[in-house]
């Protein structure tokens, strides 16, 4: 550093001008010069203060904290209030980049000027204005940064509120395909059901009307026959054939008393019912419909019940429409491994569903187990979460287990889980509160 350019950067100072040039050189050989590097804290907050700092060459920030208050640079004076009192540091000084100091010690300063009590009291007043002119700077500052603060926070709300809107619209919009994909879902069910019903329904009315046919013929030969004994084993054969048509119908009316009883309680109304009953027959439906849609499926159908079961408050539609879903999916993990397997040339595979009934710790648990492909380890904990398929694009809405799920747990304070073993197959366990 050069110390001769010092004096001259002291009396350009509005604190140090009054002084005679005499006691700025005396000062000056009195006090002590040094340099920091960038970045150095040469200052901080709450530290006692016993010297000032005068800039001679560099830069340095004042801060509070990340707050920065000012940039000041050669020729500036930091950390004056110490010629004042020793109290502490109330703000932070960091330099920028590397810079030269002369500090002055608060004693070394007064003993100075001990002989000047003219000077002490014209430096006292400066040095008081300073701080004024500094405090009143610092308020300004303050008070621009507030009104900068203000609008960019006005800024920011204007942003968040169009943002809102924004997601708002974006949600209005899941929402609504959600509840679209919801029923693409419910609607896929009803195909299904609708196809097992059809097929349990077709089956009797076949019979009605072959029988029906034939039942017409030996009408139109007992008005010819003449002889009693032919006409006698005709009635028998008439009868018989009545009874028969008496019998298929009566079939397909149970059934559809069934599907309506079944379907009753579409305003979500809980009824007692027969679980082990109602399994099956959905168990039977959802196969038959699950054949019309691939009609060289086959496949083995067990089913274990607990005779001991009581009933059980369910929503039945709600509730077949669990059954459905899970049967559904079975039958197509068992259909996707025969076909593959069968592409690679092994025809040894029969699918196998295997169901049962029982009573556990409280709860009627229905167990349904297939041999089918598995649910591989890494997203088997995903199953239930919505719009999740192992499916492919336009098989599946990622929504029937999801929904199966919140009717299990929400809607019958019940229990959904999974057991897997990839390639093995899946078995789903229901449980339901007695």
């Amino acid at each position: 550093m050069l110390t001769g350019k010092i004096p001259g950067i002291l009396q350009k100072t509005d604190l140090f001008a009054p002084l005679p040039i005499e006691l700025i050189e005396r000062l000056v050989q009195q006090s002590d010069t040094v340099t920091y590097p960038q970045g150095a804290v040469i200052i901080k907050k709450g530290d006692d203060g016993d010297c000032l700092y005068i800039i001679t060459k560099g830069s340095v920030k004042i801060h509070d904290d990340e707050q920065i208050v000012a940039e000041i640079k050669s020729g500036d004076i930091v950390g004056e209030l110490a010629l004042l009192d020793r109290g502490p540091r109330s703000m932070t000084v960091t330099t920028l980049e590397e810079t030269d100091f002369l500090l002055i010690n608060r004693e070394s300063f007064f003993r100075l000027l001990k002989d000047r009590p003219d000077m002490v009291e014209k430096m006292i007043g400066l040095l008081t204005q300073r701080l004024r002119s500094q405090n009143f700077k610092l308020v300004e500052s303050l008070l621009h940064r507030e009104e900068e603060l203000s609008a960019l926070v006005n800024e920011r709300t204007k942003d968040l509120h169009e943002r809102n809107l924004e997601l708002k619209e974006a949600l209005d919009k899941l929402k609504s395909t959600q509840q679209q994909l919801i029923m693409s879902e419910k609607m896929a069910s009803l195909v299904q059901l609708t196809a097992g019903i059809a097929h349990e329904i077709q089956n009797p009315l076949n019979f009605v009307i072959n029988f029906s046919s034939l039942t017409q013929d030996i009408i139109d030969e007992l008005k010819n026959e003449q002889d009693p004994a032919e006409r006698d084993r005709l009635m028998e054969e008439l009868a018989l054939n009545i009874q028969k048509i008496r019998q298929h119908g009566i079939r397909a009316d149970g059934t559809i008393k069934s599907m309506l009883l079944h379907s009753r309680s579409g305003s979500g109304e809980k009824q007692l019912a027969d679980v082990s009953d109602q399994v099956a027959e959905i168990m039977r439906l959802s196969y038959q419909g699950f054949r019309t849609i691939q009609p060289t499926f086959h496949g083995r159908l067990e089913f274990s019940k607990d005779e001991t079961l009581p009933a059980v408050s369910l929503i039945p539609q709600e509730f077949n429409r669990v059954l459905l879903n899970i049967f559904n999916n079975a039958f197509y993990s068992m259909h996707q491994k025969k076909a593959a397997l069968e592409k690679s040339g092994s025809f040894d595979f029969e699918p196998l569903l295997n169901v049962t009934t029982r009573l556990q710790d409280g709860y009627v648990n229905i167990h349904i187990k297939d041999n089918g492909e598995g649910i591989p380890k890494d997203v088997r904990e995903r199953v239930f979460n919505p719009f999740f398929t192992t499916k492919p694009p336009g098989i599946g809405t990622g929504l029937g287990l999801s929904l199966s799920y919140d009717i299990i747990t929400k809607s019958h304070n019940g229990k959904l889980s999974v057991v897997s073993v990839e390639g093995e197959g899946s078995e789903f366990i229901i449980a339901i509160p007695v």
